[in-house]
């Protein structure tokens, strides 16, 4: 069997490809911190939310979350 440039080309993107996959897969581990990290008011305000639910407190209407920030 022979490397063509074809061979090679196509290996040195699976390659990529699968460096890059890693590299999300380890970024994803920690999503609070890192060069992908949120901030997290997001996962604060969906706690707050359930929490409001769970006690029958003041239900809070989607286009008003915008306000809270």
């Amino acid at each position: 069997m022979t490397a063509s440039g074809r061979n090679l080309v196509l290996m040195v993107f699976v390659g990529a490809s699968v460096a890059f996959a890693v590299s999300v897969v380890f970024q994803l581990g920690g999503p609070f911190d890192g060069a992908v990290g949120v901030a997290p008011t997001a996962f604060e305000l969906a706690l707050t939310r359930y929490g409001q639910i769970d006690s029958g407190g003041p239900v809070i209407a989607p286009s008003s979350f915008g306000a809270l920030r």
